[in-house]
């Protein structure tokens, strides 16, 4: 069995930050804004641009709730030193 690896705090706030960014492009792929909006003008078929973005706009708020977890404990672990 393998032994977990203890991450630092600097690293869990990494990892919230890459989830963070990944929430951000997930909801703009939902709403069809900025990059969405262009990802959206790629696909010609209408059901398939739908499927998309409601897949992404079911995931953006786990994400985004992903990220704040990880931030949050980077930021207790730093001030608990």
């Amino acid at each position: 069995m393998r032994k977990r690896r203890n991450y630092t705090p600097q690293e869990y706030i990494q990892i919230g930050m890459a989830f963070f960014l990944i929430g951000l492009f997930v909801s703009t792929v939902a709403d069809g804004r900025l990059i969405g909006a262009f990802f959206a003008s790629l696909i010609p078929d209408q059901s398939v641009k739908d499927a998309i973005q409601g897949a992404a706009a079911g995931f953006s708020i786990p994400i985004s709730c992903v990220s704040i977890y990880f931030n949050l404990r980077g930021l207790i672990m730093l001030r608990s030193r």
